[in-house]
């Protein structure tokens, strides 16, 4: 995670880039941007599947299927936000 070259004092905005972890390599996936609309009111925005289409070629056929599921996206919603607060703190 790394502040977004367009963050500004009233509204932090930061680019995520999620690894995941294979036998092989890390896959990283990006284009998630985490954003404080208003103190406390975070909003986060994930990119299209398509995006993800090729470095998710990777993946094993367990955690692609990860991604079609709801638990899925709310462990993703609860990590960004755990350290996009840590981020906006250091930034007020």
């Amino acid at each position: 995670m790394r502040p977004a070259p367009d963050s500004r004092p009233e509204g932090t905005k930061a680019q995520v880039t999620l690894a995941i972890a294979t036998s092989t390599r890390p896959i990283y996936l990006t284009g998630i941007v985490v954003q404080q609309q208003r103190p406390g009111w975070n909003t986060l925005d994930l990119p299209p599947l398509e995006q993800w289409e090729e470095p998710m070629r990777w993946l094993t056929p367990a955690q692609r299927e990860r991604f079609e599921t709801p638990e899925f996206y709310r462990m993703l919603e609860d990590q960004i936000g755990r350290r996009f607060a840590v981020l906006a703190r250091r930034n007020e």
